[in-house]
C-alpha cells in the first residue's frame, strides 16, 4: 500500500452539504510521484458526484508540501484554522474554489 484516502459528508456547521476529503496520506517513499494528486482528484470527483458541494479539506500548518499540492488543485484557504488537540499544531482549512 503506497497511500490512503477517505471522503465523506463535511460535518462543519458551516459547511453543511459539503463533502470533505478527511484524510489523504502517501507514504514518504512515494511522494512526488503524483499519487497524491490522482487520489485527491478520485476523492473530489467522487464527492462532487454524490452531490455534496463545496469540497473542503484541513491540513496541519507547516506542511508545505501538502498545502502545494491543495492549491495546485484549486483548494483555496477560507479562513477556518482549529487547534488539534495534544499535537500542539493547528489545522487549516482550505475549499475547492
Amino acid at each position: 500500500m503506497i497511500g490512503y484516502g477517505r471522503s465523506e459528508p463535511c460535518p462543519n456547521d458551516d459547511a453543511r452539504g459539503g463533502g470533505e476529503v478527511a484524510g489523504l496520506y502517501v507514504r514518504p517513499a512515494d511522494q512526488g510521484r503524483g499519487t497524491g494528486r490522482a487520489m485527491l482528484t478520485w476523492l473530489v470527483d467522487d464527492l462532487l458526484a454524490r452531490g455534496l458541494d463545496p469540497v473542503a479539506l484541513w491540513y496541519f500548518t507547516g506542511n508545505d508540501r501538502a498545502a502545494a499540492v491543495y492549491a495546485a488543485a484549486g483548494f483555496v484557504p477560507d479562513g477556518a484554522r482549529r487547534p488539534v488537540p495534544g499535537l500542539g499544531v493547528d489545522e487549516v482549512r482550505v475549499r475547492l474554489g
